[in-house]
């Protein structure tokens, strides 16, 4: 923290913690989350995960991400271990984002799904519009929803 103000780094001198305790800290979570992950029903709900990730992979790859106020929808491409320079590992060839009508969040959840599909269906017509490749081929995709439910 050189070079900082020294009431700043006075305030901040209580979070510091030494490498140790932070692994400590850092395993017992890793401990909690695994053990809740395999039995409890109300921290986790069941999700569909096909493989974990490695970080090495490659290829093309459909992203839909359902956070508290947007839905976005990516075409990305991983690029596994071939990173240049500072670039990341992930190239996003075409993404779309919708802000998520209140509507839609107090509605029966099949509006609310039925939207995403919706909005789904336009990326990749979107996307197929502007290819020359033929892609006929299955599309991996990966689903992150964050959105709260009761």
């Amino acid at each position: 923290m050189a070079g900082t103000d020294p009431a700043l780094q006075h305030f901040l001198q209580p979070l510091q913690i030494d490498h140790k305790t932070l692994y400590r800290l850092s395993h017992r979570l890793s401990c909690t989350y695994r053990e809740l992950a395999a039995t409890s029903s109300e921290q986790f709900f069941p999700t569909a995960i096909t493989r974990l990730p490695t970080g090495c992979e490659t290829g093309r790859y459909l992203a839909v991400y359902l956070g508290l106020s947007y839905l976005r929808v990516a075409f990305i491409e991983l690029l596994g271990d071939r990173q240049v320079g500072r670039q990341p590992h992930v190239r996003r060839t075409l993404e779309k984002a919708w802000p998520i009508e209140e509507r839609l969040r107090r509605d029966q959840a099949e509006s609310l799904f039925a939207w995403i599909g919706d909005c789904i269906a336009e990326v990749i017509a979107d996307d197929l519009a502007n290819s020359k490749d033929d892609q006929s081929t299955e599309l991996t995709t990966g689903i992150s929803f964050c959105f709260p439910i009761k």
